[in-house]
């Protein structure tokens, strides 16, 4: 009994081994947390879409402002890129990648996008104060 229950264990731990192996080897379409649901894309103008996979995998994105589809391929190190060309403000849209596994991005806008910076170092209450203390 007890040689029965070491074989059994050893069965069992080889057989997790390879599902792990196995769960590994499926690859998926990874994208940078930059592209997302609610993202507003830039209007009228070529915009980058980019990710991974695995290597060589076909991917086809489709894109609902215009109705067209995009084939791609992910080079040898399992990285991808294409241009998506947009029209002008409106939405929402989806934005659907398909390969090992399909990813839709919804309520995707175009529209216009602005990255704004500042000096958070001068706090908005001291300007304030400034402004009440030169009357």
């Amino acid at each position: 009994m007890h040689s029965l229950l070491h074989i059994n264990k050893k069965f069992f731990l080889v057989i997790t081994i390879c599902a792990f192996f196995v769960l590994d080897a499926v690859a998926s379409i990874k994208l940078p947390a930059i592209f997302s649901n609610h993202m507003v894309l830039q209007q009228k103008s070529k915009v980058a879409l980019w990710g991974c996979t695995d290597a060589g995998e076909e991917i086809t994105i489709y894109e609902s402002w215009s109705g067209r589809s995009i084939k791609t391929k992910a080079d040898a190190l399992g990285n991808w890129k294409v241009q998506l060309q947009t029209l002008s403000a409106s939405g929402p849209y989806t934005l659907t990648l398909d390969g090992a596994n399909k990813i839709e991005l919804k309520d995707v806008f175009l529209g216009e996008v602005w990255l704004c910076s500042g000096l958070p170092a001068f706090p908005f209450s001291e300007i304030i104060k400034h402004k009440n203390d030169t009357k």
